[in-house]
Order: structure tokens, then sequence, then C-alpha cells
């Protein structure tokens, strides 16, 4: 879910969504960091139907922490997702196309020979 072009809540497919259609979304707590202890997980998100990442999706480099599993189709809670991780984890500055442009070193309006 994109905010004002900021990703405020992504989702990824747990093992069963065949059967039921949901998404796991990574938990991270105000250090930007997986959350990784129950008594980590901030007041606000337990509300959410919170699961085992790694049980979720069984793969060899499966995440160890916690993750909101959500139906794919359940954009009202996706929404309150969205507005509930973006009060406990900074948001990137936004920059314009310009200011990229000046910090990667290209010149703008200048054309290639």
């Amino acid at each position: 879910m994109w905010v004002n072009g900021v990703v405020m809540v992504e989702g990824v497919e747990a093992d069963d969504y065949e059967r039921s259609p949901c998404l796991i979304s990574v938990i991270k707590g105000s250090d930007r960091k997986m959350v990784r202890r129950p008594e980590d997980l901030p007041d606000a998100l337990r509300e959410f139907d919170i699961v085992d990442h790694a049980t979720e999706i069984q793969a060899p480099y499966s995440r160890r922490g916690f993750a909101a599993k959500i139906a794919e189709d359940d954009l009202e809670t996706w929404a309150a997702l969205g507005g509930t991780t973006s009060n406990h984890r900074a948001r990137p500055e936004r920059r314009t196309e310009t200011e990229r442009d000046q910090q990667s070193g290209r010149a703008t309006g200048a054309r290639a020979s």
C-alpha cells in the first residue's frame, strides 16, 4: 500500500495462500528491524492476526519474527495496518527527481554526446 509515494505496508503470499487468500506483512519496530519477541510487539498491532513468519512461509531463508496475516482483499485492514505502522516507523524523506539527480551526480537537462 502506497501513501503519497511512500510504501506504508506490503505483503507476500503465505504458504496456504490457495486455501486462505491471505498475505503476510513483516512487523517492524521503531528501529525498523523485524520484531522477534512478543514483548516487542507495538500495542497498536496486537489487534491484528499476528503470526510467525517462518511458520507461514517455510523456506530455507524465511525470516524469523512476527508478521500480520491479512486477507488479500481486506483493504480496510490493510489500510489500518498501514496507518498503524506509519505511527511507529520513521518515514523516509521524499525527494524530488531533481534532488535525486543532484545527489547521484547526474546533470539535469544535459544531453549525452
